[in-house]
């Protein structure tokens, strides 16, 4: 499936480009085979929006999170066949990305996330350099999240030296630009005095590869809670300013891809409309305790809640 849409929230024929693509989504035989396989009727005859409502409810028995990190999801299990899981999250775009549509991009985002996920996220930003892919900047969107011991264990086959002074989310992006972005230094940044809500911490540096490429903790709207994934996107609006139709490309972890697109459209395409598209690192690039079936099927219910957002969004119902 292509993530991909050129739109803005703005306007009447935007509004309805995103309300088609996330029906495409929702309606898809993917989700609809989960639905089957646990036993529960699909909501028939009901309107896009009171389909996702309905979805976000049957699917809290897919929330094995509660509340926790992913990495901390442990033995969680689901009671559905894995070739059943494994087939549907092929059919809705969690297991393998399609490869970018263009040569150029004005700009190319990196949301954060474990410390193994940041790494093979910027990694794959390098093959797309190396691969000839042009960008003016590349913005590695983190936050001041503590690395937890389960993301030291679960590092995969990447080095371990990599986590060396790492501390935060912050740190192993800034680590990542180093190793795959030949950026230079890091060290020094500027730490938000507190007038600038969209970010705590940022630094900026040419790359030897052409872009600029900046690394940002963004600052959570959320008292007491680390940032968002809505907060990673706030902070690139607030410091990139992207100019109307500026092409944007993401680059996450192919499990993700539902959640975090459906909130890069809301956040990013609310006052402007620019070409988003998104391609990640699938699971033969990961570390397994993250993509069991339990934690294909905790990230289709996390893309339920993001098209409910959205479509919420859509219809003037919820602050974007």
């Amino acid at each position: 499936m292509q993530y991909q849409i050129e739109a803005t929230l703005d306007s009447e024929e935007g509004r309805a480009r995103v309300a088609g693509f996330v029906c495409e989504w929702i309606c898809s035989e993917g989700l609809r085979s989960l639905v089957a396989a646990e036993g529960w009727a699909w909501p028939e005859g009901e309107t896009l929006e009171a389909t996702v409502e309905h979805l976000a409810r049957l699917t809290e028995a897919w929330d094995f999170r509660r509340g926790r990190e992913r990495v901390q999801l442990g033995d969680a299990a689901s009671s559905l066949p894995d070739e059943t899981v494994h087939a549907a999250a092929q059919a809705l775009g969690l297991l393998s990305s399609e490869r970018a549509l263009h040569s150029r991009y004005d700009h190319i985002l990196v949301p954060g996330g474990t410390a193994f996920s940041s790494f093979r996220r910027v990694a794959l930003v390098r093959d797309l350099l190396d691969a000839g892919v042009q960008t003016s900047g590349i913005w590695l969107l983190g936050a001041m999240r503590n690395i937890r011991p389960e993301e030291r264990e679960s590092f995969g086959g990447l080095p371990h030296r990599l986590l060396s002074n790492v501390s935060t989310e912050f740190d192993a992006l800034g680590a990542a630009a180093r190793e795959y972005l030949d950026l230079v230094g890091g060290s020094d940044c500027a730490i938000s005095d507190g007038n600038d809500s969209h970010w705590d911490a940022i630094y900026s540096a040419p790359s030897p590869l052409g872009p600029t490429v900046a690394v940002v903790a963004a600052a959570s709207s959320a008292p007491g809670a680390r940032a968002s994934t809505r907060d990673n996107y706030r902070s690139f609006i607030a410091s990139a300013d992207p100019e109307a139709g500026s092409r944007i490309l993401i680059c996450t972890t192919q499990i993700y891809a539902p959640y975090q697109f459906f909130t890069a459209v809301m956040t990013l395409c609310r006052a402007r409309a620019l070409d988003l598209e998104l391609i990640g690192a699938g699971a033969e690039t990961g570390t397994g305790s993250l993509f069991r079936p339990a934690n294909y099927l905790q990230e289709v219910r996390s893309g339920v809640l993001g098209a409910q957002a959205l479509l919420r969004s859509l219809a003037g119902t919820a602050d974007a």
